[in-house]
C-alpha cells in the first residue's frame, strides 16, 4: 500500500537479508547498502502498525542491523530503513546530466528500502490427534472420541477442543476443509504502514533559479416381509455430534461421546483446539457406519397427485456378504403400490443392485414408504417420509358478512365447479361478535405468503408485534397461536441477517447494499418489538438506527438509477417517524421536512404528523409542534375525497413513478391517513370514511400486497380499538340445508371467535344446498368469515397473459438434439429449463415461480461435485440478472427488482432422477406489490424412462 514515490527508482534502496525465513529467538541481519556516505537511518518494525522505531547512524556505503525476532513478529513483518541527509554542497555544486539538464546533487535527500520478514509459526501450532475408539460402528452406537493435544515439541499441553462429526457425502458437496486455525490467526499481514517525507517536495536551487513549483501527491400399508420387531432406520441426520467445548487437561487428553445416526456412511471426525491466546490445531479422522447388507431408498423429493414412478431402493452387499436376499416394500398415506410388494434378488459379494416398485401419488399429504431386506444372517430397513403435493396451487376465496339487528340473517348457496379437486381444501365458517375479526384473512395472508426479502419479512413480522395481544385470542390459518412468540421473534432473527456492513438490511438475503425503504421499515418493526420485550441484538440495534438517522439526513447511499430525490425524501420522512418511535426524534430535522413538505409525497405528509406528534418537547416547542401538526393535518385533509360513504387519499398522478421503490399504493396512503388522523384527531368524521374505504378496498378478505396488508392492519386495528362500544347479546345458528350444523351464544364483548370447518367432501355433498348464518338476539353486529380453500383437480392447460407472458421449455443438452424439446428423457440424463419472459413495458419486484416435476432436481452449481462435471455455466439471462435466486426441492424462484421493458430467457439445468410420469403446474410471473399483473405458463408432463 506504499505510495507511488515509494516504489520510484530513485527514491529506493537495497536491503538484504541473511537468509529466507527465520525462527522465534533469532536475530535477522540486513544489510543496508547506502549511497550516502554519511546519513542517519530510520529503522521501523511493522505488522499491521508500527511496533518500534529506532534511528541509527549509517557510515560508508553499506552496514548491518540487526532485528530480534519476537513472537510478535509471526509469521511475518516488514522492516524499512530510512535514510535521511541534509543538504550538501552550494549553488556551484549544480552540475549537468547526460542529456546536458542542470540537476541540484547537493538538495536535501532521502532514500528507503522494504525488506519482508518470514517467520516460522511452527512453534505457536499443536499437535492434534482424534480418533474414535474403533474404525467400523452400527447404526446407533455410541462413539467415544479420544483427543490428544501435544506443542510444537511433542509436550503435552491443556486446552480447548471443538469436536465435530459430519456425512463426509455433505462435505464433499461444498469442498469443505477441516478448519485451520493458525491460518486465521496468524495468517500473512500486507505492508500496512506507509512512509513519507516531505523532502521531495523541497525545491532545489536550481528550481528557485528557473522560477518552477512542482508539487507531489501521494496517494404410504402392510405386505410381506415385515414383522412388527423390524427395527427401521429413519433417523438421518448430516451432522451427528457438534461439542462446541470440551477441556483439555493438563496431560492434553480429552474424551467425548455421542451416538450415531442412522445414516449408512462415513463421517469425518474433526477437532478443532486452542491452547492459551497463541497457540491453535486441527486434527481429521474417519469413521464408517455401516451393516453387511444394507438398504437405501432411493426417492424423488416430493410427488405431485397423479404421478406413477418406481419406488426404488438400492441393496448392497458389505464385508463380503453374498447370496439370496429378499427386498420388501410398504407404503403408508398416499403413496400406493401398484405391483408386487416383495421381490428376490441374488446379491454378490461387494454388490449394488437397484430393486424398482411401480407406485401410484394420490391425494395430498405425507406418505411413509418403507424397505425391508434380509439375508442369510443379515437384514436392514430404512423408512422414509415423502410429501405428495397437488401439482395446482392451492388457492383461497375469503368473503367477510355483517349482521346487524336490522339484518340478521345471511344465505349463501354452495355451488362449485367440476373442475374443483373433491377431497383437498375446506370451508371454514368464522363467527365473532368483535370486527376485529375481519383482519384475520389479511394476517393469514402475511403469515403465508411464500418470499422472503426484507419487506416481506417485516410484512408478517409487524403485524404480530403491533397485534400480539389481540391474536392470543385468535386462531390464526398458519401458526399456532402459542407458537406467535417464536414465530415473532424469528422473524426479528431473520432480519439482523440482512444486515449489512452500512448498518441498513439488504432487500434479498445476502444482499451487500441496504435498501432505504426496507430497511427503515423494517427498523420500525424490530423497534416495535424491542418496546414488548423481544430479544433484540443491541448492538446491530444501534446499527440499524444509525443507518435510519443517515436514511433521514438522506446520507445513506442509494443507486441513483432507482432512487430519485423524491424516493429519498419519501423514505427520510419514514425514517423521521421511525426514529421517533424509537424515542430517537430529531425535531430540528422534523422541522427541515416540513418545510420541504412539498416536495413530499401526500402520504409521506402522514407519517410526518406522526413523527411530530410523537416528539418529546416541553416549553414553548409545544405550541411550536401543535402549530405543525395543525398546518400538516389541515394540508392533509384538503387531499382527502369523500364519496359513496368511503374517503381516499388523493395522490399526485406522478406518484406511481416517483415512490415505486418505496413499494407505493393508494391502500397504504390511506392506512397512513387514517393512522394519522386517529393519533391528532380522533374525533374527525373523515376517520370512519377513511376506515369504510380501507375495509372496501379487499379483494378475498384482504389487501393485494404484503406493504398494503401490513399498513391496513395497524391501521384498522388502531380505528377498531377505539369505536367497539355495543356489547353483543345474541345466539347464531350456522345450518347447510334444512340442517343446523352449530350454534353458539355470544354475550358481552369478547375478541374470541367461534370456527365451523366442512371438509371439501361435505362441501360436495351439499353441492346446491344454502349455507345460511342467523343471528337473534340484540346488542352490536355479528362478524363472519367466509373462508374456502381449494385446488384445480388438473393444472390448468392454458397460458395467462395479464401484464406479463411466460413461456417454459425443457430442453435436450449435448448432442445432436441439443435445443431441442425434451418430452421424454433417461433417468441421469440433464436437461435445459429455459423460460422465456415477456414484460411489455417496464415492471419492478417481480416474482418468478418455476415448479418442478418430482422426478426432477435442480443442479446446484455451487456443488464442488458439479463443478467438477463443468456444469457451473448453467444459468444466463439476457440483458438483465434476477436480483435474487432460490432453488427448492420442488421449485426455482427467481426475483428481478427492476424489469425493463423487453423479451428475457432465463436457463438453468435440472437432472431426471427417478423414472416415471410426472406433471408439474405451470410456472407463474407477477409483480409483488400489485398481483394482478401476471403471466402463467400451460402445466407440463414430462416422462423418464
Amino acid at each position: 500500500d506504499d505510495s507511488w514515490w515509494q516504489r520510484s527508482d530513485d527514491a529506493r534502496i537495497q536491503l538484504v537479508a541473511d537468509r529466507d525465513d527465520y525462527k522465534v529467538g533469532d536475530t535477522a541481519r540486513i544489510l543496508v547498502q547506502s549511497p550516502f556516505k554519511k546519513a542517519r537511518a530510520l529503522v521501523t518494525i511493522e505488522r499491521a502498525g508500527v511496533l518500534s522505531r529506532r534511528v541509527i547512524e549509517i557510515k560508508g556505503s553499506s552496514q548491518t542491523i540487526e532485528v530480534p525476532i519476537t513472537a510478535d513478529l509471526v509469521p511475518n513483518a516488514f522492516v524499512s530503513v530510512v535514510l535521511v541527509r541534509g543538504r550538501v554542497g552550494n549553488d556551484k555544486a549544480l552540475k549537468k546530466d547526460a542529456r546536458g539538464r542542470l540537476f541540484d546533487p547537493g538538495k536535501p535527500s532521502f532514500k528507503m528500502g522494504y525488506l519482508k520478514l518470514d517467520v516460522d509459526q511452527s512453534v505457536n501450532a499443536l499437535k492434534v490427534d482424534v480418533a474414535a475408539n474403533k474404525k467400523t460402528y452400527r447404526p446407533g452406537e455410541e462413539v467415544e472420541v479420544a483427543v490428544t493435544l501435544k506443542d510444537a515439541s511433542g509436550k503435552p499441553v491443556g486446552g480447548e477442543v471443538t469436536i465435530m462429526a459430519v456425512d463426509e457425502g455433505v462435505l464433499s458437496l461444498t469442498g469443505y476443509k477441516t478448519p485451520d486455525l493458525m491460518k486465521t490467526f496468524f495468517r500473512e499481514d500486507p505492508l500496512s504502514v506507509q512512509t513519507r517525507d516531505s523532502r521531495r517536495a523541497l525545491i532545489s536551487r536550481l528550481e528557485v533559479r528557473r522560477m518552477g513549483n512542482k508539487g507531489l501527491s501521494g496517494g404410504d400399508g402392510a405386505a410381506e416381509g415385515f414383522g412388527a420387531s423390524v427395527n427401521f432406520r429413519g433417523k438421518f441426520i448430516t451432522t451427528a455430534a457438534f461439542k462446541p467445548l470440551v477441556k483439555v487437561g493438563a496431560d492434553g487428553k480429552a474424551t467425548a461421546r455421542f451416538t450415531l445416526p442412522d445414516n449408512l456412511t462415513a463421517f469425518r471426525l474433526m477437532a478443532v483446539a486452542s491452547s492459551g491466546a497463541k497457540r491453535f490445531g486441527s486434527g481429521q479422522s474417519r469413521i464408517t457406519v455401516n451393516k453387511p447388507l444394507l438398504v437405501r431408498a432411493a426417492l424423488p423429493r416430493f410427488a405431485s397427485t397423479g404421478d406413477a414412478f418406481g419406488v426404488r431402493a438400492v441393496v448392497q452387499s458389505l464385508d463380503g456378504f453374498s447370496g439370496k436376499v429378499t427386498i420388501a416394500a410398504q407404503t403408508e398415506g398416499p403413496i400406493r403400490l401398484s405391483g408386487a410388494p416383495q421381490q428376490v434378488i441374488e446379491l454378490a459379494a461387494g454388490e449394488a443392485r437397484e430393486v424398482v416398485f411401480p407406485a401410484t401419488a394420490g391425494e395430498p399429504g405425507e406418505a411413509t414408504v418403507r424397505f425391508a431386506v434380509t439375508g442369510k444372517d443379515a437384514e436392514d430397513a430404512v423408512e422414509i417420509k415423502l410429501p405428495v403435493q397437488l401439482p395446482s396451487p392451492v388457492e383461497r376465496h375469503v368473503e367477510t358478512l355483517t349482521m346487524t339487528v336490522d339484518k340478521p340473517t345471511q344465505w349463501r348457496r354452495l355451488t362449485l365447479p367440476e373442475t374443483m379437486h373433491p377431497t383437498e381444501g375446506e370451508l371454514v365458517v368464522e363467527l365473532s361478535s368483535s370486527r376485529f375479526s375481519e383482519l384475520l384473512p389479511g394476517i393469514d395472508y402475511l403469515v403465508d405468503y411464500p418470499y422472503g426479502c426484507a419487506e416481506q419479512t417485516t410484512g408478517r413480522t409487524l403485524p404480530m408485534v403491533m397485534l400480539g395481544e389481540l391474536l392470543d385470542t385468535f386462531e390464526l390459518q398458519a401458526v399456532d397461536r402459542d407458537k406467535l412468540p417464536t414465530y415473532t421473534q424469528a422473524g426479528i432473527d431473520r432480519l439482523f441477517t440482512m444486515q449489512t456492513p452500512s448498518g441498513g438490511l439488504g432487500y434479498w438475503p445476502g444482499a451487500y447494499r441496504a435498501h432505504p425503504w426496507a430497511s427503515t421499515y423494517a427498523t420500525l418493526a424490530i423497534v416495535q418489538a424491542k418496546k414488548r420485550g423481544f430479544k433484540v441484538n443491541e448492538a446491530r440495534y444501534q446499527r440499524l438506527l444509525k443507518y435510519t438517522r443517515e436514511v433521514l439526513k438522506m446520507k445513506a447511499r442509494v443507486n441513483t438509477r432507482t432512487w430519485n430525490q423524491r424516493a429519498r425524501m419519501a423514505a427520510s420522512v419514514l425514517a423521521a417517524y421511525v426514529l421517533a418511535e424509537a424515542g430517537q426524534s430529531d425535531a430540528s430535522y422534523n422541522e427541515h421536512l416540513f418545510n420541504q413538505r412539498a416536495k413530499l409525497p401526500r402520504w409521506g405528509q402522514a407519517l410526518l404528523i406522526m413523527a411530530i406528534h410523537k416528539q418529546k418537547q416541553g416549553g414553548p416547542l409545544t405550541d411550536r409542534k401543535a402549530q405543525l401538526v395543525k398546518t400538516l393535518s389541515t394540508e392533509l385533509m384538503q387531499h382527502v375525497t369523500t364519496e359513496s360513504g368511503e374517503a381516499h387519499l388523493s395522490l399526485d398522478a406522478t406518484e406511481a413513478k416517483d415512490y415505486w421503490v418505496t413499494m407505493h399504493s393508494s391502500v397504504r396512503a390511506d392506512a397512513l391517513t387514517l393512522m394519522a388522523m386517529l393519533r391528532v384527531n380522533p374525533q374527525a368524521d373523515v376517520i370512519e370514511l377513511l376506515a369504510r374505504g380501507l375495509l372496501n378496498a379487499r379483494r378475498g378478505g384482504r389487501w393485494l400486497s404484503t406493504q398494503d396488508n401490513a399498513f391496513a392492519l395497524m391501521a384498522l386495528s388502531e380505528y377498531f380499538s377505539s369505536v367497539e362500544r355495543v356489547a353483543p347479546s345474541y345466539d347464531v345458528t350456522v345450518g347447510v340445508g334444512d340442517k343446523a350444523i352449530a350454534t353458539e351464544a355470544f354475550r358481552g364483548r369478547k375478541l374470541g371467535y367461534t370456527r365451523v370447518r366442512l371438509p371439501m367432501k361435505d362441501v360436495r355433498a351439499a353441492q346446491g344446498k344454502v349455507l345460511t348464518i342467523m343471528r337473534d338476539g340484540e346488542g352490536g353486529p355479528l362478524y363472519a368469515n367466509l373462508k374456502l380453500r381449494y385446488a384445480q383437480a388438473k393444472p390448468d392447460p392454458k397460458a395467462l397473459h395479464q401484464g406479463f407472458s411466460l413461456k417454459r421449455e425443457y430442453l435436450r443438452v449435448g448432442g445432436k438434439d441439443a435445443g431441442k424439446p425434451a418430452t421424454s428423457v433417461k433417468p441421469g440424463e440433464v436437461v435445459e429449463v429455459r423460460l422465456t419472459l415477456v414484460a411489455p413495458i417496464e415492471r419492478h419486484y417481480v416474482a418468478v415461480d418455476d415448479p418442478l416435476p418430482a422426478g426432477f432436481e435442480i443442479i446446484n452449481t455451487s456443488f464442488a461435485t458439479q463443478r467438477a462435471q463443468g456444469l457451473d455455466a448453467s444459468y444466463h439471462w439476457s440483458r438483465l440478472s434476477p436480483s435474487h435466486r432460490e432453488q427448492r426441492d420442488d421449485r426455482m424462484l427467481l426475483f428481478i427488482d427492476t424489469m425493463s421493458p423487453g423479451v428475457f430467457t432465463y436457463s438453468y439445468l435440472v437432472r431426471a432422477t427417478t423414472p416415471g410420469t410426472f406433471q408439474a403446474a405451470g410456472a407463474t410471473i407477477h409483480e409483488m406489490y400489485h398481483p394482478n399483473v401476471q403471466g402463467r405458463s400451460p402445466a407440463l408432463v414430462v416422462d423418464v424412462k
